[in-house]
């Protein structure tokens, strides 16, 4: 397997969790991880979806399925997937059930986990921007 390009940071090894579904193409560079709470294994990791606490960005390509050993980085300036539209300077969040990053909403107040600010742009969805990684931020977030 490959490392997708990534600018610095530290990185880790875990194991993709056998809840990591094979048949919608597993877990994809570019997106963010969050530790499997189902397993009884503290290296397993899952897809993150919005609104849950990411650890990092998967590395691996082409993407990994369920057992599998991948590569995921924890801090510095990663590659990420964009869900929309994301504007340089925006705060980002997983975004959506695949890992992918969006602008945290500003809708209301609410608590959110951010997971970094974006360096670059995305114009469309599965854009890579790059983010400067801040994660396991919980901040409210107000219009």
């Amino acid at each position: 397997m490959a490392l997708v390009n990534r600018s610095e940071g530290d990185v880790r090894s875990y194991i993709t969790s056998s809840n990591v579904s094979a048949i919608t193409w597993g877990v994809a560079a570019g997106t963010f991880v969050m530790l499997d709470t189902s397993s009884a294994l503290y290296s397993d990791v899952c897809q993150a979806t919005s609104g849950t606490l990411a650890i990092g960005v998967a590395l691996d390509e082409p993407a990994v399925g369920p057992g599998v050993g991948i590569q995921v980085q924890i801090s510095g300036r990663a590659r990420c997937k964009a869900a929309s539209a994301i504007s340089v300077g925006d705060r980002v969040m997983v975004g959506d059930s695949t890992g992918r990053v969006a602008t945290a909403s500003a809708a209301g107040a609410t608590s959110l986990f951010l997971v970094g600010q974006a360096l670059t742009a995305a114009t469309i969805i599965n854009d890579f921007v790059e983010v400067q990684l801040q994660i396991g931020i919980s901040q409210n977030i107000s219009s």
